[in-house]
């Protein structure tokens, strides 16, 4: 039997602990929960991560699980923010009632001398295990796009953190080494945001995973590296490199179809972008895409990760509703909610959850159809506080310049009146 952590003490970070306080106290909201009723729009946004002296938090992933705890999980960095070159850890948060408070940020994983990437959260609702996916890089490799062949060719693997007990205790992380596609791609997991199990056809109870893939000599920003998936068919125990993304494909999202397909939405890199993202689908439990680099031109985005779920809206998931969320810019600013009606091939509603700086963000959705994204976000610290954080950290992007999109990490709960209502970006 694995061995099992329950976590016990709080981190000591009594900076951050007082600014949830504050933050909590005086967090932009629209609705207070007395003043909810059902059916009535409701808005309301407080922070899940904060940072302290000497690290930042960043790739927010988020999940409700079968039992109803919401788990959020991040990446912890420490002493520099910049995407490679030193230690990181891998956050975890709990709530009990919905994501309207949570516990204390605590460790999932922490290893010297690596450089630990926040994967998917992903639960299988047969066996109720809730698992986080991470992989890990040596702080001495120069960068982290340029080392991903090397890592394919040295090692391959990613780690999973698993939990029975709806997150509140952990197991150790496990290595897991995916088997190759048949063509020959090779893949391990990609950065936060959430898996999917798949609830209806042939592959019903499927897990499914963005993974980042490579095969050597095919094209992309980096040669030989795409988006793509990873997936499970025995319940998390092994898993297998799916679908693969066109050139220049890299941080994916995934969402099931009201068929049972599986739609993927992904970003794409120099020199392959534009303003818009790009989408795909596959209807064999995504072993293949098709229609791939088609792009929704209603959803206009900078580079970045962007968060999607299914939202059910009717009996037995009758009526879906593909919710999707990206920062809609300029830049990465004003993280905006998107709806789709037609399985992600257009996305005629939308709606603005901040106006300011943002970045990295997931979605979820409550039994109680409350809908929640998780989204890094720019701090309100005085501006005395907020320099000595950012005089904290080292390397060239944080000590050159700010980067106020990605300084905490932020929930918003609202429910879809409140989305429909004055939907205009």
């Amino acid at each position: 039997m694995m061995r099992r952590r329950e976590f016990l003490k709080p981190l000591g970070v009594s900076m951050a602990a007082t600014a949830v306080g504050l933050d909590r106290l005086f967090s932009r909201q629209l609705f207070s929960e007395k003043g909810q009723t059902a059916g009535s729009p409701f808005f309301e946004k407080t922070s899940v991560f904060l940072p302290d002296q000497g690290f930042g938090v960043r790739l927010p992933g988020l999940l409700v699980t079968s039992g109803g705890p919401v788990l959020a999980v991040c990446q912890r960095r420490k002493g520099a923010m910049i995407d490679y070159g030193h230690d990181t850890d891998i956050l975890v948060q709990r709530s009990v009632d919905d994501g309207r408070t949570w516990g204390q940020q605590k460790p999932l994983f922490s290893e010297k001398g690596t450089f630990c990437l926040t994967g998917p959260i992903v639960e299988d609702r047969v066996t109720k295990t809730v698992f986080v996916a991470f992989w890990k890089l040596p702080t001495t490799a120069p960068h982290d796009l340029k080392y991903f062949p090397t890592y394919a060719k040295t090692d391959g693997r990613f780690w999973l953190v698993k939990s029975t007990d709806q997150g509140r205790t952990w197991a150790e992380a496990i290595p897991v080494k995916a088997r190759p596609n048949p063509a020959g791609w090779v893949g391990w997991s990609n950065n936060s945001v959430h898996g999917i199990q798949l609830t209806t056809g042939p592959h019903k109870g499927r897990l499914l995973i963005p993974g980042f893939l490579y095969k050597e000599g095919e094209e992309g920003q980096i040669p030989g590296v795409r988006g793509g998936v990873l997936f499970s068919d025995d319940h998390g125990s092994s898993w297998e490199v799916g679908g693969f993304l066109p050139a220049g494909s890299d941080e994916v999202t995934l969402a099931e179809t009201s068929s049972g397909g599986v739609y993927a939405n992904y970003r794409k890199n120099k020199p392959y972008n534009n303003a818009w993202r790009f989408h795909a689908w596959s209807n064999d439990g995504g072993e293949n895409f098709s229609q791939q680099d088609s792009q929704p031109k209603d959803l206009p985005t900078p580079r970045c990760h962007g968060g999607l779920v299914r939202y059910a809206s009717g009996k037995n998931g009758a009526g879906n509703t593909l919710l999707f969320s990206h920062p809609a810019g300029p830049r990465r600013s004003r993280v905006t909610v998107r709806a789709s009606y037609d399985d992600g091939r257009t996305w005629p509603l939308a709606k603005r959850i901040d106006d300011g700086p943002s970045g990295y963000s997931d979605l979820a959705v409550t039994a109680d159809k409350t809908i929640l994204c998780v989204h890094e976000d720019s701090l309100d610290w005085p501006e005395d506080k907020l320099a000595a954080w950012y005089d904290s950290l080292t390397g060239y992007d944080y000590a050159t310049s700010r980067r106020r999109w990605c300084e905490k990490i932020s929930i918003a709960r609202f429910n879809l009146e409140w989305l429909k209502e004055s939907s205009a970006t």
